[in-house]
This record gives structure tokens, sequence and C-alpha cells, in this order.
């Protein structure tokens, strides 16, 4: 028969272990990937309505921890392909 024994610092199960896991780790990696995903954001085949609507989406997924105006100006900017919609852009 085995015992389980509880030490004090240590797992007492599996479950527990994931769950203590996934609570330290999880959170940090989501926001990781939503501000990578944010920051790789560019326009390319679509328009430029569909563009502005991702990055929104993406802003929001990381209310948590909010980017700086200056960023997402630059990530826009960027991510805008060429053509007369950057010109203006970059115009003014």
């Amino acid at each position: 028969m085995a015992r389980e024994t509880v030490t004090p610092g240590y797992f007492t199960s599996w479950s527990f272990m994931e769950q203590e896991l996934r609570s330290t780790f999880l959170l940090a990696n989501v926001a990781y990937r939503h501000r990578s995903n944010f920051l790789r954001c560019k326009q390319d085949k679509r328009s430029l309505q569909d563009y502005v609507m991702e990055l929104h989406i993406l802003e929001a997924a990381m209310a948590g921890a909010p980017l700086s105006e200056d960023v997402k100006v630059t990530v826009f900017m960027d991510g805008v392909r060429t053509g007369p919609v950057r010109t203006e852009l970059f115009r003014q």
C-alpha cells in the first residue's frame, strides 16, 4: 500500500503540481504571446480596416500589461504596406 507523505514545500499530488505550474507560468506565457503577436502584426494583403481591427483585438488581449502609445504607433506605421496610405502617414 502506497503512503502519501506531506512535506512542507512539496507537491502533494500530480494535479496540484500541474495546477501550480499553470498558475505560475501560463499567464506570463499568454501575455508574451499576445505581445509578440502585436509587435509582429503587419497589414500584408488585408484592407487597412482589417489591419486596424486586428491591432485593436491584439491590444485588448494585452489589457493587463498595455504597451506605450509610442510602441503602438510604431507597430502600426511599420506594419502598413507600401502604397498611398503609407505615403500619406509618413508625410504628416
